[in-house]
């Protein structure tokens, strides 16, 4: 192919003129089907004549036509075959003429090439090693690392049994000459492109020790040569272009010789945790003679080596990046978790936070200069607990919280005397200048961080008075919002001072009433809110602003992607249902207004093309969480005026918006919360109305494009409420029930024993509804259920007997047996399941409980018993009905019980978790007694071990109890309008009028106690 052609090409698509530019990339597009045009494009970048714009272009070009069609078999744009080997015998020497910016861009088609042709790209080991001699050009030996480098990551999740065979060789070969090349790199004047050749040699040990340790690294030899050469690294003096560098720390982070401390650091502390640690989730790793080595004499020396280095970091006479810190600060956090580490680095705990963890958590100017600027950012670098942002703060409050959680005694009162000390002494300033501000804010946050091992007793209020109030009216902002989030940690202190107490509710309401206030500030006054409902003098001075504070949290969740937000309008609606009735209408469309807002934001961002991806992806993360809050408010706001019909209609009305935007546009995140919000209003108004029959239709469709069908479980709720209150529209109308039926097919057809377990219990539960909704209209799709049971009928001998699959697998027979007697014994007979069935029904029905299932049951009884069954049979039933009918009357109060005590526990303030400690518990933590580190060790054995064994004997993570049925005293049921008490009565009368005869046989035989039973029921 004509490379001049191309050449001509690419620079047309660098024209101005817009025309000219189109046309060229048209041409483009038609010649790269062209076998050929990738080697022209490798003969453009690899002309030095070429312009350095159109090699550019060449690059990109190529890159993204091998990555996106190399592995097509079948396509129009599929890479011609014979052209194949031509670009991986040109790739590497081209990589080699090319420039730096250029070679960036060849690296993922390298990274492809030896991740999918390795196997069959004969000559490449041997062409890598050449490049990586010592006396080669620095261009060759780069290119030969970065070679070698993707080679290594191919074995990266590979265990050792796995990869042996071509790895090990490779290592015993090469891995000797990388020391040398590394420490030929560190012995002399360093550049970036020597750091980054530095930073491969790391990286090319991470990935082979990332997932498995290969034996030739094992050796003592091997550990203590490579430890020496990480070790070297991590000591090398900053260079002087990073030392006299202007730029900013944060510029500094791409500099190469940054990730080499980063890499190396890395390294060891990733050998540490995988390999070296005590507990290991897995035996498959464990290196017993490699864990002893390491811990006993490899890791002292290193932690002497980064205890010197922090040192010197702190005295401000060495550079580290912040990458660097964080990998240090992880190790250290790691020291602690380590019986024999922590016993090495316990004494320098209280420097460590005084000197490196508390200057670390105080913001910088750069902190307050995103404050300032982009306050959204802010709040998530500074307040979100769930970021997962490696930084420095965040390794530096976990070596805190994991110092606290693990060596409680021995960390907490330095810690907390520390915070003290140096809040006390601030204080006394003349003047809160920035620093002073600083300085408060990193102590604030240490304090928020260890609130949770302070007891909340009176012994605080005089502290937080003195040291934390005050800087609610700070005339920084920064401080202000760290300090309402510091203070609404302590919410649960009883209060005795009303001095105190005032000042915190009013601190905190008129911080959110500010309207020119910060959004951290608002944000933390927001969630202050929330924190202190549970006060009651709070929630009075509260009920007086409630309007205008749920106005103002509306307007606050239009400002920022939290999910927080919604659930404090969550809190204030179920605290404040009264006061905001009046305006439960508006506040719904104003919520439905929000959410519709972020749902076309969502879904705009999700259409676009895969082949259209230029990496810039905004995270729709926090707008889906912001979004979902908006639903789980709307629902509360629902649930808040169950007493009102009328304004459900209405309301319902409202937020049909949002369920039919979600369903139209398969918006799946919504899903659940959607079917939840339909489940909510059939519920309150105990109709389908027509707007939500319409809503169904959709939900339908979703269910036919397979996106509800992942949902199913959290679906089944509002499926089965369609059924019971929208029986009778059901019973006119065949399409629509023929709907309902296709639901279950489309669920039961997908799920076996092994795969959608769960999928075939709910699909069972639903058929049960759909049976005992439709009655006798059921009958025509009986067979079908039947069989589905029957299919699955042996996996339940597998179950324990009280399982959800045993109890709603022969829950579904039962149910048809109540409508289609004759039929379903029929069928049971044909397939050879009735025996099967009758003997696992008679062994389930004295082991129910709920009383749904005895209700079923109960009814089911009646039904075979009016059968000509063999005397033993009906003996046995018989006595069963017994049974049920003597269990009925306190299973039905237990769940009246149930249903009236429903809530209670989230109005319970002082509720204890199991495992918790008690206040003594706590105080003798704080109190001292000795350092208690062995005792911790021994608790935190123990519980390892016991989990291990629950693990062990019930083969994984799965807990038996889970899988029990258990009775939701919200749910509603198909049989809750039945008084099962009238209709055995009337049974019990009719049988013995009836059939005097059979009634003997049936219930001659009960004992005294049995009668009693009969007795009891013919008197209701």
């Amino acid at each position: 192919m004509d490379s001049n052609l191309i050449l001509e090409c690419f620079a047309g698509t660098l024209h101005t003129d817009p025309v000219l530019r189109n046309q060229a990339e048209s041409k483009l597009k038609e010649l790269s089907l062209t076998p050929g045009f990738l080697g022209a494009c490798l003969d453009i970048i690899d002309n030095s004549s070429s312009p350095i714009q159109a090699k550019k272009a060449a690059a990109v070009y190529f890159k993204n036509r091998v990555v996106k069609y190399w592995s097509l078999k079948d396509s129009n744009f599929k890479i011609d075959h014979d052209e194949k080997p031509i670009i991986k015998e040109r790739i590497l020497p081209v990589i080699i003429n090319c420039d730096y910016n250029i070679k960036q861009q060849l690296i993922p088609v390298l990274r492809l090439l030896i991740a999918l042709e390795f196997d069959t790209w004969t000559g490449l080991l041997d062409q890598t090693g050449q490049l990586l001699q010592l006396d080669n050009l620095e261009d060759y030996l780069y290119t030969g690392m970065l070679c070698f480098a993707e080679i290594a990551r191919k074995y990266k999740w590979m265990d050792n049994h796995d990869r042996k065979t071509q790895l090990y060789p490779i290592i015993n070969q090469a891995f000797p000459h990388l020391l040398n090349v590394g420490n030929f790199i560190i012995n002399n004047e360093m550049t970036e492109l020597r750091a980054e050749i530095l930073k491969l040699i790391l990286k090319l040990y991470k990935f082979v020790t990332y997932y498995d340790l290969p034996e030739p690294l094992r050796s003592r030899e091997a550990i203590f040569t490579w430890g020496e050469f990480h070790g070297a690294v991590i000591n090398m003096k900053p260079p002087a272009y990073v030392v006299n560098s202007t730029a900013l720390e944060q510029e500094k982070l791409f500099l190469q010789i940054a990730k080499c401390y980063k890499w190396a650091i890395a390294n060891i502390y990733r050998l540490f945790i995988r390999y070296a640690t005590s507990n290991n989730l897995t035996k498959k790793f464990v290196y017993k003679d490699f864990h002893e080595l390491f811990l006993n004499e490899f890791i002292p020396h290193f932690i002497t080596q980064f205890l010197t280095i922090i040192e010197e970091f702190c005295q401000g006479k060495r550079w580290l990046s912040t990458t660097s810190i964080y990998q240090l600060l992880e190790f250290l956090s790691h020291c602690i978790v380590e019986k024999s580490t922590w016993s090495l680095i316990k004494p320098y705990f209280e420097t460590l936070i005084t000197h490196l963890v508390y200057p670390i958590i105080c913001p910088d100017d750069a902190s307050l200069e995103i404050f300032d600027e982009d306050p959204q950012e802010y709040i998530n670098l500074h307040f979100d607990q769930t970021s997962e942002y490696n930084s420095p703060e965040n390794a530096a409050l976990g070596f805190i919280e994991t110092a606290l959680y693990k060596k409680t005694k021995s960390t907490l009162p330095p810690v907390s005397n520390f915070v003290y000390q140096q809040l006390s002494e601030l204080q006394q300033q003349p003047q809160e200048t920035l620093e002073v501000a600083k300085k408060k804010e990193g102590l604030l946050r240490i304090l928020g961080t260890i609130s949770g091992r302070i007891p909340k007793d009176e012994t605080v209020e005089p502290i937080l008075a003195a040291l934390v109030l005050p800087c609610l009216t700070s005339k920084f902002e920064f401080l202000q919002a760290r300090a309402i989030n510091v203070v609404s940690e302590f919410s649960e202190v009883p209060f005795a001072n009303q001095e105190t107490l005032s000042a915190i509710i009013h601190g905190v309401l008129r911080n959110f009433d500010n309207s020119d206030a910060s959004l951290p500030v608002l944000f933390e006054s927001a969630l202050s809110i929330q924190a202190f409902m549970v006060m009651d003098e709070f929630k009075l001075v509260l009920s007086n602003v409630i309007l205008p504070t749920m106005t103002k949290l509306l307007d606050l969740s239009n400002e920022i992607d939290s999910d927080a937000i919604s659930v404090v309008m969550q809190d204030c609606v179920e605290n404040f249902s009264e006061q905001l009735q009046p305006f439960g209408v508006d506040l719904m469309s104003k919520l439905v207004q929000q959410f519709m807002k972020l749902a076309h934001e969502i879904n705009e961002a999700s259409q676009v093309d895969v082949d259209d991806f230029d990496g810039n992806f905004d995270d729709q993360g926090d707008k889906v969480m912001a979004a979902l809050g908006f639903i789980n408010t709307m629902i509360t706001v629902l649930l808040s005026f169950e007493n009102s019909r009328e304004i459900c209609i209405k309301l319902e009305e409202i937020f049909s918006e949002v369920i039919v935007y979600v369903l139209r546009n398969n918006l799946d995140d919504f899903l659940a919360e959607i079917g939840e919000l339909m489940e909510n209003s059939t519920f309150l108004l105990r109709s389908i109305s027509p707007i939500m029959w319409e809503n169904f239709k959709l939900l339908y469709a979703s269910f036919e494009q397979d996106t509800a069908l992942m949902y199913f479980e959290e679906l089944l709720p509002c499926l089965k409420n369609f059924l019971i209150y929208g029986k009778d529209e059901l019973k006119g109308n065949p399409q629509l029930t023929e709907l309902f039926y296709k639901i279950f097919l489309l669920v039961s057809e997908g799920a076996s024993e092994d795969v959608g377990y769960s999928d075939l219990v709910q699909s069972f539960e639903y058929a049960q509804t759909f049976i005992l909704s439709l009655e006798e209209q059921s009958n025509k799709y009986i067979p079908s259920f039947i069989e589905c049971v029957a299919a699955h009928y042996q996996s339940g001998d597998k179950k324990v007997i009280k399982s959800a699959f045993v109890v709603n697998s022969n829950n579904v027979i039962i149910a048809s047996l109540i409508y289609d007697t004759t039929n379903v014994i029929a069928l049971l007979q044909q397939s050879g399941h009735l025996m099967p069935f009758l003997n696992k029904w008679l062994e389930i029905m004295p082991t129910l409980e709920r009383v749904y299932d005895l209700k079923l049951s109960t009814l089911a009884c009646i039904n075979i018993i009016k059968l000509d069954l063999d005397q033993q049979i009906l003996t046995n039933i018989s006595k069963s009905l017994v049974t049920l009918l003597r269990k009925l009357p306190l299973a039905v109060q237990t769940l009246e019980k149930k249903r009236k005590d429903y809530g209670e526990l989230s109005g319970v303030d002082n509720y204890q978790l199991e495992g918790e400690w008690d206040d003594e518990e706590t105080t003798d933590v704080l109190g001292g007694g000795g350092d208690g580190d062995d005792e911790e060790e021994e608790v935190e054995q123990g519980f390892v071990n016991a989990e291990d064994l629950n693990l062990r004997k019930s083969g994984g993570f799965f807990d038996i109890k889970e899988d029990e049925v258990y009775e939701d005293p919200l749910a509603s049921t198909p049989l809750d309008t039945i008084n099962i008490f009238l209709v055995a009565k009337q049974f019990i009368q009719d049988f013995q009028a009836n059939s005097a005869e059979k009634f003997n046989l049936a219930f001659g035989h009960l004992s005294e106690e049995e009668q009693k039973v009969l007795i009891d029921i013919m008197n209701v």
